[in-house]
Order: C-alpha cells, then sequence, then structure tokens
C-alpha cells in the first residue's frame, strides 16, 4: 500500500504540469507569426524523506522560460535603420527617375537639332529662318528645363509633408518606450519576470530604428539607454526626447528637445525613413536642379553667341532670346552632360535597390535565425501540443487506476 500512496503522492502534480505546458504552447501556437516562445520549464524537485523512507515527487511546472539572443536582436534593429532608409528613398528616386530620365531620349534630340540648327544658320545663305528654328528649340529646351525644375520642387515638398507627419506617430512610440522600460526595471527589480514587456520594447525599439535610425545599450538595470545615429540621446532612464518639425529655408527641418533644452538636427543626425528622405531632398534632389540649371545657363550662353544684333523678337532688334543667362563653359559637350546627369541617377536608383534587397535578405535570416531561438514553430508547437495532451490524459488515467486499487484497498480493510 505505502508504494501506491508513494505513486498516488508523485503523480498527483503531473496533469497540472502538462496542463501548463499545453497551455502556454496553445499560446505560442495562436503567434506563431509574430509572439515570442516562452516554453514551460519543467523541474524535477528533490524526494521527500519520511520515517527512513524515500518519497518521490513528480516533475513539476516551475515558470516560464524566455528564450532570447541580444546580439540577433541589436541587428535587427540595425537592420531595420538600413531598410527604413533604403525603402523611403525607393519611391522618391523611382520619382526623380521618371522626370529626368525618362524623356531623356527626347531632350538628346532637341538639344542636337538646336546645334544643328545653329550651325546651320550661322553659315549663309539662309540664316534667318535657321534663327527662328533655332530660338524656337532653345524656348522649348528651357521650357522643358523649367517644367522638370517643377516637378522637382514637388517632390521635396513631398518629401516634407512625410517627414512631418511621421513626427507624431515617432514621438508616441518614443513614450511608450519610456513607459515599457520603466515597468521592466520595477518589475525586474522587484524579482518579477518581464518577458512580455521585453517583447513589446524590442518591437518598439524596431520600428523607431525603421522611422528615424537608432542605436541602443540595454544596462545593468534591465532597462536601455536609445539614441540617434549621432549619438544624440532619445531615451535615457525615464527620460525621454520629443521631435518636433519647422519649416526654415523653405523645407521642413528637425529638433529635438528635453524639457527646454532644444537640439537643430541635420541629415548627418538622422536614419531611417526620415534620413533617407531628408537625404534625397537635401542632396540628390537638390544637386540635380542644380545641374538642370546649368544646362539652361550654358544652353542660353552659346545660343545668345549668335550676333545679338541680328536676333528679332517681338519686333524689337537686339533683345536676347534667354534674357538675363549666364555663360558656363565645360569639357563635355551638353549633351554629354545632361547623359551623365540621367546616367547617375540611374546608378543611385540601381545603388539603392540593391541595398534595399540586401537589407529585406538580411532582415528575413535574422528574423528566421531568431525564430530558431525564440520563435514558435507551427509544427514543433502542434506537437508539443499534441505531447502534452497525451501526457495529460495518461496521468489522469494512472491517477485513477492507483486511486482505484487503493479504494479497493481499504474496501478490503
Amino acid at each position: 500500500m505505502s508504494d501506491l500512496i508513494s505513486s498516488l503522492q508523485s503523480g498527483q502534480s503531473v496533469p497540472s504540469v502538462n496542463r501548463t505546458g499545453r497551455e502556454i504552447t496553445d499560446n505560442d501556437v495562436a503567434n506563431a507569426k509574430n509572439g515570442s516562445r516562452q516554453p514551460a520549464q519543467i523541474s524535477q524537485p528533490p524526494s521527500l524523506a519520511a520515517h527512513g523512507d524515500f518519497t518521490a515527487r513528480a516533475a513539476v511546472g516551475s515558470g516560464i522560460a524566455r528564450a532570447e539572443n541580444n546580439l540577433i536582436t541589436n541587428q535587427l534593429v540595425s537592420r531595420r535603420s538600413g531598410y527604413g532608409e533604403a525603402s523611403a528613398q525607393a519611391g522618391a528616386l523611382a520619382k526623380l527617375e521618371g522626370i529626368i530620365c525618362a524623356p531623356a531620349s527626347d531632350l538628346c534630340s532637341t538639344m542636337a537639332a538646336l546645334f544643328d540648327g545653329r550651325q546651320a544658320f550661322a553659315s549663309p545663305p539662309e540664316p534667318g529662318r535657321e534663327r527662328e528654328k533655332v530660338l524656337a528649340t532653345g524656348k522649348q529646351l528651357t521650357d522643358t528645363f523649367r517644367q522638370m525644375d517643377r516637378e522637382l520642387a514637388e517632390v521635396q515638398a513631398e518629401i516634407d509633408q512625410d517627414i512631418a507627419s511621421a513626427v507624431d506617430d515617432l514621438n508616441k512610440q518614443l513614450m511608450q518606450i519610456g513607459d515599457v522600460d520603466t515597468r521592466i526595471v520595477t518589475r525586474e527589480a522587484g524579482g518579477n519576470p518581464a518577458d512580455t514587456l521585453r517583447d513589446e520594447r524590442n518591437r518598439l525599439l524596431q520600428t523607431v530604428a525603421e522611422t528615424v535610425g537608432i542605436q541602443y545599450n540595454e544596462m545593468d538595470t534591465g532597462g536601455v539607454s536609445v539614441q540617434l545615429p549621432s549619438g544624440a540621446p532619445l531615451v535615457m532612464s525615464g527620460d525621454v526626447g520629443c521631435f518636433s518639425s519647422e519649416c526654415r529655408e523653405g523645407k521642413v527641418l528637425l529638433s529635438l528637445s528635453h524639457g527646454a533644452t532644444s537640439t537643430d538636427l541635420s541629415t548627418n543626425d538622422l536614419g531611417g525613413k526620415i534620413g533617407g528622405l531628408m537625404t534625397v531632398r537635401d542632396e540628390t534632389i537638390e544637386k540635380t536642379r542644380t545641374a538642370l540649371d546649368q544646362l539652361a545657363e550654358e544652353i542660353a550662353a552659346r545660343v545668345d553667341t549668335i550676333d545679338s544684333s541680328q536676333v528679332v523678337m517681338d519686333g524689337n532688334t537686339g533683345q536676347d532670346f534667354f534674357n538675363g543667362a549666364t555663360s558656363s563653359n565645360g569639357s563635355t559637350t551638353l549633351l554629354e552632360r545632361y547623359r551623365q546627369l540621367a546616367a547617375g541617377i540611374r546608378i543611385e536608383v540601381s545603388r539603392n535597390t540593391t541595398a534595399l534587397e540586401s537589407d529585406e535578405d538580411s532582415l528575413i535570416q535574422l528574423q528566421n535565425l531568431q525564430d530558431t531561438i525564440a520563435g514558435a514553430s507551427p509544427e514543433e508547437e502542434m506537437m508539443l501540443l499534441s505531447q502534452y495532451q497525451g501526457g495529460y490524459q495518461t496521468a489522469v488515467k494512472s491517477l485513477s487506476l492507483v486511486q482505484g486499487m487503493l479504494d479497493s484497498l481499504l474496501a478490503r480493510d
């Protein structure tokens, strides 16, 4: 009878252990796509000594384990920043390519016709007719360049809107990181696990990294310090910075404030989506507009080399068609310079596409690697679920059998 009693005592916790494991695994199955894996911890308590005999005790569910790799989490945050930058630039660069590169063939033909006509009318016998063709072609080119410049300015304005609209969500996410971070420190200081809060913080860090680019470090307290790529602090021991946007010098600029202290931010301070958009706006598009202006000036200067005293427009002898234009001499022809401009944009688009694909591939690989450590595989979790369910049913049957045998023995007594 003592053996039966010992079996009954040791087996009483088994259904509970399997039930807990089943509940946790069932939750992992439900969160297989975005949840972290938190398998049950099973421990074997030591046997109890009573009256010189040892009574075995069954394994019990002692808690929930959290699988995590901080190195992978850091790499995910870093890659999110690069992905945000490249993905944001892709849309802006596609518009730039459409404005400059799509009409490149027609523009080159028009420019070639301009200088063919100029050379023709510089040689008699019919200079008047050829002069009119040159002036008409020159006006067509300048109108085209002006339209391109207007379209590029519109792209810059759209980028400004995207940057300004991202600020509110960014500030909310930073506040959430600060709040979750404080709760993690408080719970863990009291000896309580904060696994779910840590998962939430990791997701927020990746979201913020994709928007503005960050780097972070976990402190001994369990809290994190979050900084911009330039090192400017965003979150530190409950202190959360706040972004603000302002239109200055014809474009949206950002500043970061902590209390009464405010710091203006440049493109070099930022990463992610916002940093990528600012780079395209302030560097790529601005350089393109400058190159177009120089081309227009060069065209004006070359056409105006025609004897202005022979140019007749609106009945006014001696009025230059390209009013107020200046010459900008270069070692390459205008056609070559425009082709180089278009080719440079295509190269930039190709470079960004490669970077975006690389970041996407890296994110997939890092996420898969994390899933092997901390993720939930539906197939594996279903197998565990089946094992826990079978263990629970077996344990209940065993306890019922032992209890029945004890009841029979007691009834005989």
